[in-house]
């Protein structure tokens, strides 16, 4: 089966350890949090970066105006960035279709 190039957060001090779609952590890649590009190329990390930045800094002033100073948001994508680096990961075609049906 053809494996596709994309981007996963890997915890700096382990390894192979990567943040999991439900903030949690997995050693699985096909759960971990990805990026990938439509066309099925290499993604480049720094507008990869750029991108989450972007998505989690929406998330956060989303969260402020629905839930207040409160919030707890666990998607913080600035810790993720200070915690992990984002390494090249092979991923499946299955699940690449996955990610590109879910959008």
């Amino acid at each position: 089966m053809k494996k596709i190039p994309a981007l996963a957060f890997e915890f700096k001090d382990r390894p192979g350890v990567y943040i999991d779609d439900f903030d949690g952590e997995t050693t699985n890649v096909e759960e971990a949090v990805l990026y990938a590009l439509k066309t099925g190329k290499k993604p480049d990390k720094e507008e990869a970066k750029k991108n989450f930045l972007e998505i989690g800094k929406f998330h956060k002033q989303q969260l402020l105006k629905m839930f207040g100073e409160n919030a707890i948001n666990n998607f913080d994508t600035e810790k993720w960035l200070e915690l992990c680096n984002l390494v090249d990961v092979q991923i499946s075609e299955e699940k690449f279709k996955e990610m590109l049906e879910n959008g």
